[in-house]
């Protein structure tokens, strides 16, 4: 019979009855083989129990159980802002204009501009799409059917999925894009409680 790597751990930790863990000491002082294996697992316990290394210093611990106990307040989701479609009651290159409506269609040698209203329940959203020599401009203004002007919002115009610019407002609720693109676009204008968003055609 010869001392498992089992027995021997069990030797060495100390794990046995008092009356086998001294009939293994006799077994090891008359059996080579067992002594040798009692050593190597003796050298394998001491190096893994590494008595070398220290605790942290008490300041490190404090301080790695506030990070912890820390609890991060989650973000909360921005709610979901209400949208409305603004529709097109008047568009100079399809009919001409209504009493009380800006100028329709206006051209000189050089610019081409066409008039579009847009309305929602609040608002009136007055575009002019310019064609000035080799492109095309869109200029517009938010007003609010109550009256005043709109300052806080920003408007943001895309092609297909495709995002090709963004704007603020001035003081008196006007925004600007330059050299925009032939086709049909979405206008879309994020207020703090609402987005509006319509289509337009920048081309018959």
């Amino acid at each position: 019979m010869h001392l498992s790597p089992e027995e021997a751990l069990d030797l060495i930790e100390l794990k046995m009855a008092d009356c086998e863990r001294q009939s293994w000491y006799d077994h090891i002082g008359s059996c080579a083989d067992c002594a040798f294996e009692f050593q190597e697992w003796s050298r394998f316990a001491n190096s893994v129990k590494r008595t070398h290394l220290l605790s942290a210093p008490d300041p490190i611990v404090a301080s790695a159980k506030r990070i912890c106990e820390t609890r991060f307040k989650t973000p909360e989701p921005r709610p979901l802002l209400r949208q409305v479609v603004a529709l097109i009651v008047f568009d100079s290159f399809a009919e001409p204009a209504p009493a009380g409506i800006r100028a329709g269609l206006w051209m000189d040698s050089q610019v081409v501009s066409r008039r579009v209203l847009l309305q929602t329940d609040d608002f009136d959203i007055h575009v002019r799409i310019s064609k000035v020599e080799d492109h095309r401009e869109l200029f517009g203004q938010i007003l609010p059917r109550d009256g005043g002007f709109v300052k806080d919002a920003s408007v943001h115009l895309q092609n297909e999925e495709e995002r090709i610019g963004s704007a603020e407002l001035n003081s008196l609720g006007e925004f600007l894009f330059t050299r925009i693109p032939d086709g049909l676009l979405s206008l879309q204008i994020d207020l703090p409680y609402v987005t509006v968003i319509s289509a337009l055609r920048t081309t018959y």
